[in-house]
């Protein structure tokens, strides 16, 4: 995957003006999608690895469905 590439399919889908775009990846995707939208949110930034973002992402997971149950549904 190039830029170019990631630019033109961004383009046909519509989605180069979105915001917040998430980035859900290493370091090298994240990069990437930088260079189209360069205020991107990482959360899994400063994981070392597949474990260590399933385990972030888990935990973001955690606090999402308790901040739905704090808000009711």
């Amino acid at each position: 995957m190039t830029a170019e590439v990631l630019l033109e399919q961004a383009a046909r889908h519509g989605s180069l003006l979105l915001d917040p775009v998430v980035a859900l990846g290493g370091a090298r995707h994240v990069s990437l999608v930088r260079t189209l939208w360069p205020h991107v949110r990482t959360p899994l930034a400063g994981t070392r690895g597949m474990g260590e973002q399933m385990a972030r992402l888990a935990a973001l997971r955690g606090e999402a469905d308790l901040f739905v149950e704090m808000v009711g549904d």
